[in-house]
């Protein structure tokens, strides 16, 4: 019986665990989160300041 290679030698690159695969890909899901959190909010203050700006200084109903 033939010893068993890697099937990654001479490929670029390096191999982890499964479960570090899991960690890192949870930190990048929680990242990618946050990260449309902030746009969010963002965007929204973004709009109350346009709409602040339109109706001027003072507000008359």
């Amino acid at each position: 019986m033939a010893v068993r290679q890697d099937r990654l030698e001479g490929c670029p690159g390096y191999h982890i665990s499964q479960n570090e695969f899991e960690v890192k890909t949870l930190r990048v899901l929680k990242l990618a989160r946050s990260a449309l959190i902030y746009l969010s909010l963002a965007v929204y203050r973004e709009e109350q300041m346009r709409h602040t700006d339109e109706q001027g200084p003072f507000h008359l109903f």
